[in-house]
């Protein structure tokens, strides 16, 4: 009796030892163990032993960063000739009219009993193109690997020039849920965001941000996602939208009151 208590004792102590790794019958029970898609952050990939300066918005230049050769104030044609150097080539090109603009130029079309549709909008296009008031708002380049470039202008009452630059690509996608498509982008991932503060340095407003006032949202901010990157200054968006209504109102064409 005494033996047989050795042998079972002995039996739980040598067989756990000896099971071989655990398997799964599917995938899917593979991917259990693991967290779900959502929770892989990009805290990440951050180095942990970076620590952001809390003072260091006031000295980043994003000002001069640029996307593939692009920064925040360059004209139409320099946007062009950069994204040329890029191997980017231009896919569509987007106009508008300022909207306080538009309503002006809708006035003086009525006044002019213009106001079927059709007739209507070539109208407004019209006044618009004649006081050079109808811009491109925005160009899309792209290249062959699926890389994307946009670039959106403010108004000519702003000199028309880049407030946004936006680029993206398809390291973040991936062809299905097997170990090596979650390989693949994880290290694509881990490129990305490498070559990223490569470039542009820690983010001083973690985990994605590079701010030049981090107490200002409106600030020229650079933002960075897995794939996407986006360059912009909020504040000269704004500052386009309150010079182009202030303009409208100012030549907005009204009769003559004689009272």
């Amino acid at each position: 009796m005494q033996r047989l208590k050795y042998l079972l004792v002995l039996m739980f102590i040598i067989v756990p030892l000896a099971a071989p790794a655990q398997w799964w019958d599917d995938e899917d029970d593979f991917w259990d163990d693991f967290p779900d898609d959502d929770a892989f952050y990009i805290e990440d990939y951050i180095d942990p032993n970076a620590e952001p300066d809390p003072d260091a918005g006031k000295y980043l230049r994003v000002r001069h960063f640029d996307i593939a050769g692009i920064r925040l104030g360059m004209n139409y044609e320099e946007v062009r000739e950069a994204a040329k150097e890029a191997k980017f080539r231009l896919a569509t090109v987007d106009y508008d009219i300022p909207q306080e603009f538009r309503f002006n130029y809708d006035s003086v079309c009525r006044a002019r009993n213009i106001v079927i549709p059709n007739q209507l909008a070539n109208c407004i296009e019209g006044l618009a193109k004649s006081e050079k008031m109808r811009f491109i708002s925005k160009l899309t380049f792209r290249k062959e690997n699926n890389e994307t470039l946009i670039t959106h202008f403010v108004s000519p009452v702003s000199n028309h020039t880049v407030w946004k630059i936006e680029y993206e690509n398809n390291i973040d996608k991936r062809q299905g849920t097997a170990l090596n498509f979650q390989y693949q982008r994880e290290e694509r991932r881990r490129a990305f965001w490498y070559a990223l503060t490569m470039k542009y340095g820690q983010p001083n407003v973690p985990p994605n941000r590079w701010q030049l006032d981090p107490e200002d949202d409106s600030a020229p901010m650079l933002e960075a996602h897995f794939g996407r990157i986006t360059l912009s200054s909020l504040q000269q968006f704004a500052a386009d939208l309150k010079f182009a209504a202030d303009e409208a109102r100012r030549t907005f064409q009204v009769q003559d009151f004689n009272f």
